[in-house]
């Protein structure tokens, strides 16, 4: 408690508490409410009992006013005065003894976590002792709530909540009573800012003992008037304003979108390298997979190329240019073009290309996941030169753009919301059906029950490869499924296998094969 104490000093949070005749509680509470924060406000709402007496025994701040005005008019009170007295949050406790003062360390643990939420204390409606007038009006009250908010929230009627003072400035109340705890909830949310329940502890006495000032028919019917008002004002202020927000968070990231692909145009290459006693003479670009929308830049990307350097090879993971995430969510290119072909294999290419001037290497390979995989096969089959790479690793790859066992998502991320529907670009990029007899060495990896990218995608290259006479090694395990890189706890037994079947099929690749792939290279960078 002495943490949550020195908490709430220092981020100046309070607790307030309104009381109206609550003579019989009102010591209890505040002596377990001081045993957890030295800050309390009591508001006197028009007591007629003892309640000042007993209240003066505490070293609490008050707020007392002779005429009772309705808890909405002393929680604004409250909150006026707090405000005046420099606190930054203010925690709303009932006086009644239904709330649990203990409670109030979960309402600071949620709010380290969002400074900015206005907190609610959600009760179980469902225990016992629970008045079903109470339970009907605030289920009436909680569908009235997400018609006029677009919000769903199961107790909009609690009074054990969090609020962000500086949130509260300017806002006002149209009705004074307890209704006006649903009203700041509806403002709040008009507002834009993020309610956040959290599950609270609440105390009902038998129905003999309980001192209730709820008057059904009476607050019933102010709770209907007032669910009227504000659904007219949902219609005209409410409703247009949450809508303006949204399409202006969606504006904003619309341009910082297009701000970042306008900045996105020289590639970006992570080197790792072995140990310095260790002197690489291949180097290997990593591409990491993602639907040519995303990467996945840590397991098929940071994490691979740390293992390739682990093992004497030099790596270089390419965050090359894709669709972004905002055409995968919206499946809109006009508004947010991202990036399409041909710019993921320029971007390969300028990789290779950056990586042998740095004339540290004999060899430079490729090794690509998922649509990574076909990035590679992209430059193995395109590349001319020395943007030819002298090898490529093709680890559950997607391989062609047509039917029957093409990835949809990586054909309508590469080829564009429109693209994806020319045939000429879907035979263009299907790579079975350009493999010629001089591509470089291939090794290939797949896993049978690949749940994303299909299987048959591998079985078409390996297929296309032999007809080729492609010098190749095609590694196929039962088990294993995709997306998993060398990180070996996504993946089975069986299929973290394939870095050493990787590290055996490169060691013992015949020289001449290589020096055939090197000569090739040289040959064509001369022409």
């Amino acid at each position: 408690m002495n943490d949550v104490r020195q908490y709430m000093n220092e981020q100046k949070v309070c607790v307030v508490i309104p009381t109206y005749n609550n003579a019989a509680t009102i010591a209890d509470i505040l002596r377990r409410t001081l045993a957890i924060t030295d800050y309390v406000i009591v508001v006197i709402d028009g007591c007629t009992d003892n309640t000042r007496e007993l209240v003066a025994d505490f070293d609490v701040h008050v707020v007392d006013y002779a005429k009772n005005r309705g808890k909405g008019y002393a929680l604004l009170a409250g909150f006026k005065y707090a405000i005046n007295k420099g606190y930054e949050y203010a925690i709303t406790l009932d006086s009644d003894g239904q709330h649990f003062p203990e409670d109030i360390p979960l309402f600071i643990e949620a709010m380290r976590q969002h400074p900015d939420a206005l907190i609610i204390g959600e009760r179980n409606l469902k225990q016992q002792n629970m008045p079903s007038g109470n339970t009907f009006a605030n289920k009436f009250s909680n569908f009235w709530f997400a018609l006029q908010t677009w919000q769903p929230l199961h107790d909009t009627q609690t009074g054990y909540r969090l609020y962000p003072l500086r949130r509260l400035t300017g806002m006002w109340a149209i009705t004074s009573r307890y209704e006006a705890e649903l009203e700041l909830l509806v403002f709040a949310a008009w507002s834009g800012q993020q309610l956040l329940p959290i599950p609270v502890r609440v105390y009902y006495p038998p129905q003999g003992e309980r001192v209730s000032h709820f008057r059904p028919t009476a607050d019933f019917a102010r709770i209907s008037l007032l669910n009227t008002v504000l659904c007219l004002l949902a219609i005209v202020y409410g409703w247009p304003r949450m809508l303006f927000q949204r399409f202006k968070r969606l504006l904003l990231t619309a341009v910082a979108t297009c701000i970042l692909a306008i900045s996105a145009q020289a590639i970006k290459l992570q080197e790792y390298v072995p140990a310095l006693d260790r002197t690489p003479r291949t180097a290997v670009i990593v591409c990491p997979g993602g639907s040519y929308f995303w990467l996945d830049d840590e397991t098929e990307g940071d994490s691979v190329a740390r293992t390739l350097a682990n093992n004497g090879i030099a790596a270089y993971v390419l965050r090359y240019r894709t669709a972004g995430a905002l055409p995968f969510v919206t499946r809109s290119r006009l508004i947010f073009p991202g990036h399409h072909h041909p710019m993921p294999l320029n971007d390969v290419q300028e990789a290779i290309q950056r990586v042998r001037d740095m004339r540290r290497y004999d060899r430079v390979g490729v090794m690509g996941f998922s649509a990574g995989g076909h990035l590679a096969l992209s430059a193995a089959v395109f590349g001319q030169g020395e943007l030819r790479p002298d090898f490529i690793a093709l680890c559950y790859p997607v391989v062609t753009m047509r039917e029957p066992c093409v990835h949809k998502r990586s054909r309508r991320g590469l080829l564009g919301e429109w693209g994806k529907f020319s045939r000429t670009l879907r035979d263009g990029l299907s790579m079975e059906r350009h493999v010629v007899a001089d591509m470089p060495p291939v090794f290939l990896m797949n896993c049978v029950d690949d749940p994303v990218v299909d299987y048959h995608n591998s079985v078409l290259m390996d297929s296309a490869l032999t007809a080729n006479q492609v010098p190749h090694r095609y590694v196929q395990y039962r088990t294993g499924g995709h997306g998993f890189g060398t990180t070996w706890s996504k993946t089975t037994t069986e299929a973290s296998h394939w870095f050493a079947e990787f590290m055996e099929w490169f060691n013992h690749l015949p020289s001449t094969l290589l020096s055939r792939t090197l000569l090739n290279n040289h040959n064509n960078s001369d022409e």
